[in-house]
């Protein structure tokens, strides 16, 4: 754990470059070490948590051994709109249920149009397990009708409700199938 927590020191500091080798620490956290990356996240700078996250996306993308979907997922709600948005990306792997309904929501109500529009390419990949009767009907409805409400937002922006209109594409309902004739 001492090691863990001079590595948070190091992040909230900001003086020294983040080394990729050390980003090992942060994967598969514990829940005792994600409350502490929690206390001390708003604390480290900006651009730090900016490098960090599309670091940890690309360790992600580059090793299947290394898990940071909590970190991800802590991400999720950070203040900035880049970090959101690689947060998002981050967990393109992730099949967890439980993050269905923080990844609508910010499809539906993120200030940011990048933030909703990849938000909503993730609930498309759910809506793909929805049409394999792969999800529990709650989850189901979750899902679809998420993307309705965003489909039929008169206030949503065009690039949101095309990368909706493509989350709804494996969905074969004759609904559906009438937005995207219309789309």
């Amino acid at each position: 754990m001492e090691e863990f927590e001079s590595y948070l020191t190091l992040l909230v500091d900001g003086t020294e470059k983040l080394e990729s080798d050390s980003m090992i620490l942060l994967s598969g956290l514990d829940l005792e070490r994600l409350q502490a990356l929690k206390q001390i996240w708003e604390s480290i700078p900006t651009d730090r948590r900016q490098t960090l996250i599309q670091s940890l996306v690309e360790r992600a993308d580059e090793n299947s051994e290394l898990e940071y979907e909590s970190v991800f997922r802590l991400s999720l709600n950070d203040i900035e709109a880049e970090i959101r948005k690689s947060s998002i990306m981050g967990l393109w792997d992730c099949e967890d249920r439980t993050i269905i309904s923080p990844i609508i929501q910010l499809m539906r109500v993120d200030e940011n149009e990048e933030v909703r529009a990849v938000a909503a390419q993730l609930v498309g990949k759910f809506a793909l397990l929805v049409e394999l009767g792969k999800l529990l009907t709650a989850d189901q409805d979750l899902v679809i009708n998420g993307l309705m409400q965003s489909i039929d937002d008169p206030e949503e922006t065009l690039e949101v409700r095309r990368r909706v209109v493509e989350a709804l594409g494996p969905i074969t309902t004759s609904e559906v199938h009438e937005i995207i004739r219309e789309f």
